[in-house]
């Protein structure tokens, strides 16, 4: 039977595309060459049909390493530990001078493979058997009269499919415009201003004020700050990095989600992002990069949702600078790491829960729903059992500066705010000097008195309280006080001091 090589070469790649799911994601300008990627994980990686009339072998062979070379190369840009290529000619008519022997063995090029088999007019029943081995294909469907009409109606219903398939995944990439990721930039720029016109975007006080994470104040109820943070940042350079990073990589999100599903994925990062600094920091951040790592998670849910158009487009520059990212939160100080993975896990587990538009996997959704919510919740379980009557490090040091400047009303009403059953040894000795220069000597005594009961060996609240019975003229009380304190901690020049000024 004579076969009609052009209609072999369209028949075949039809068939793969149409019949089996392969993808075509090369033709040549002459249509002559066609790669195809399998949907699924296959024996090969790609699929290569040349349409090939070689009159002598070396040009086959020529092809055949020019082709290993360009698999190779694509191989190491995709990160790729080996690579499998079929490599199918197809030609009218055998080379003229021996060439079986191309074909007997594989051939490698560094870490890339290609079987090598050629089909001409005289041996396409003969090799029959073996392609189909290698490919999902039935060559039965052949035809042996094949004319030019015939060779048109496939290639055409094969480059019109693959043009539909195309559009749909370009599509992916562009559903929506990036409308509020330029609200959330015009929010930020206003707080920024508004904070340095408050006294300064890098001043403590100024950024709890307009909401920064401090976990005493989220402990006490003020929920609004797992949002707040999100548009505040701490100087102009940190302003400038995640105002380009949002531009860039949440508006390739909102393109790909539309607006209403990257609202909800970019709170709601933001908002695991808070939590997780909550959990794991005890210091005061503020910042979009929570929120910004969660657009990074839900370009990972594209990873999972459509992998292989993942690694084909943005895949492995999305990898690279998400670990670049992580890596230099842990080697440079002072970058709030714990809100980054937070942030990148809730815009992971968010976009389970929102999904890529044309999608309805309601089991995907709920596994979403309770995904995070576990998340969310067992952050703020473990940080309220970290910090929760602690005192925060921002309130201790505030209160201790509070003090040393003469502030002791100011520092009193914040130290009492934040007091709570379990307050550290340093808050609430904090609390009872203010309570000492504010008159408050009862309150003072029952608070150093309250360190005693649950930490007898705590040096300093024997000293404040022989200080406070001095202050009432009980020297013998006082100094009852400090021997413990001395008997404690011998070093302390203060108690010795203390100990000799009272009278005998």
């Amino acid at each position: 039977m004579v076969i009609n090589q052009d209609f072999l070469y369209w028949k075949i790649a039809n068939q793969l595309v149409l019949q089996h799911g392969y993808r075509m994601i090369h033709i040549s300008r002459d249509q002559r060459e066609i790669w195809l990627e399998p949907r699924k994980k296959q024996e090969f990686d790609v699929i290569r049909l040349k349409r090939e009339d070689a009159d002598w072998s070396n040009l086959l062979l020529q092809d055949m390493n020019q082709a290993g070379h360009t698999f190779e190369s694509i191989r190491k840009r995709t990160g790729r530990r080996s690579f499998k290529v079929f490599n199918l000619y197809i030609t009218a008519l055998p080379p003229v001078d021996d060439w079986e022997y191309i074909f007997e063995s594989s051939k490698l090029v560094e870490k890339t493979t290609l079987i090598n088999q050629l089909l001409h007019t005289e041996n396409v029943s003969d090799e029959a058997e073996s392609i189909q081995e290698a490919l999902p294909l039935s060559l039965e469907e052949l035809s042996a009269d094949a004319g030019i009409d015939d060779v048109q109606a496939v290639k055409q219903e094969l480059l019109h499919y693959t043009a539909k398939r195309n559009k749909e995944e370009r599509e992916i990439f562009q559903h929506g415009r990036p409308l509020l990721t330029y609200v959330f930039i015009a929010i930020q720029l206003v707080m920024f201003y508004i904070l340095e016109s408050a006294g300064g975007s890098t001043n403590t006080d100024v950024l709890i004020r307009f909401g920064a994470k401090e976990n005493t104040l989220l402990l006490n109820g003020e929920w609004w700050r797992l949002v707040a943070p999100v548009f505040l940042h701490i100087g102009f350079l940190h302003l400038m990095m995640n105002t380009l990073a949002l531009l860039y990589i949440g508006g390739a999100v909102e393109r790909m989600f539309g607006s209403r599903r990257f609202l909800f994925i970019y709170l709601l990062s933001g908002i695991a992002g808070t939590l997780a600094s909550f959990a794991f920091s005890p210091f005061v951040s503020a910042g979009a990069s929570g929120a910004i790592f969660g657009c990074f998670g839900a370009l990972l849910y594209m990873g999972v949702s459509k992998p292989k158009l993942f690694f084909r487009t943005i895949g492995a520059n999305i990898l690279v600078v998400i670990a670049i990212n992580i890596a230099i939160g842990f080697t440079i100080p002072n970058i709030d790491n714990a809100g980054h993975l937070g942030g990148l896990a809730g815009g992971f587990l968010a976009s389970f829960i929102f999904q890529l538009p044309n999608q309805r996997k309601v089991f995907v959704r709920m596994a979403g729903i309770l995904t995070t919510a576990a998340l969310l919740l067992g952050l703020f379980a473990y940080g309220n059992g970290q910090f929760a009557g602690a005192g925060s490090a921002y309130t201790v040091s505030k209160g201790q500066e509070l003090i040393q400047n003469g502030n002791y009303q100011e520092a009193y009403d914040l130290l009492k705010t934040n007091q709570t059953e379990a307050s550290s040894n340093e808050h609430m000795t904090l609390l009872a000097i203010s309570e000492i220069q504010l008159q408050k000597n009862e309150d003072a005594r029952e608070n150093l008195q309250s360190i005693i009961d649950r930490n007898a060996s705590y040096d300093q609240a024997y000293f404040f309280l022989a200080i406070l019975e001095a202050e009432e003229s009980n020297f013998e009380e006082a100094r009852n006080y400090l021997q413990q304190a001395i008997r404690l901690n011998p070093d302390d020049q203060r108690y010795q001091e203390l100990k000799n000024s009272l009278p005998q």
